[in-house]
């Protein structure tokens, strides 16, 4: 009694009575830290490990970014680019920049981490992703999407580390109305970690 457990229904013939079923997990107390969380995770079958092999093709990758992979990429390691969220954010994956032409438009660049150099098509990584679809935020908890040596590390764009990215620069023109836009790979360093509230200050 109190306790809020996960339970496997072995006999539940008369849908008009009460389920029989074994327990097979106690979570914890009703009213103690975490097992809110806990049980929406239990309830939803959101997984909260990753598997070995997930894992292990996590630790393998490497932040080094190799002259081969930098010469097929845009340079804009010394552009002034910067990422913007909420106070409370749990990831850093996008960064933006942006100058005015002499034209008068401005140039808008918005800077998404290059999740696709990490994890191609077939691995582990990929089917894993795939198979949770998202990532999952709780107040006080991330279920990531991917393991953390990517959410956390080669695919946060942090301050002052070279980052990969896949960039659109998007030309608005001075009444704000869109003219024209590309897309490329990059290699960048964030400047700073700013947030919204911080900008409109």
């Amino acid at each position: 009694t109190g306790d809020k457990v996960v339970t496997e229904i072995r006999s539940w013939s008369d849908r008009g009575k009460n389920p029989e079923g074994e327990i097979i997990e106690i979570l914890g107390t009703e009213h103690e830290a975490g097992i809110d969380i806990l049980s929406v995770l239990k309830e939803y079958d959101i997984p909260m490990e990753f598997s070995a092999e997930v894992e292990k093709q996590a630790e393998q990758l490497t932040a080094k970014i190799t002259d081969i992979e930098l010469e097929k990429r845009r340079d804009l390691r010394d552009e002034i680019i910067f990422t913007i969220d909420g106070d409370d954010a749990k990831d850093y994956d996008d960064a933006v920049s942006i100058h005015q032409k002499d034209n008068g438009h401005f140039v808008l660049g918005v800077h998404i981490a290059d999740v696709s150099h990490y994890v191609r098509p077939g691995m582990a990584l990929d089917r894993e992703a795939m198979e949770r679809g998202n990532s999952v935020y709780f107040p006080r908890r991330v279920i990531p999407m991917l393991p953390e040596k990517l959410s956390n590390g080669l695919c946060s764009l942090n301050p002052d580390l070279e980052r990969l990215a896949r960039v659109c620069d998007i030309d608005i023109s001075m009444t704000g109305v869109i003219k024209a836009y590309a897309f490329y790979p990059a290699v960048f360093r964030s400047r700073a970690r700013l947030t919204y509230n911080q900008v409109w200050g």
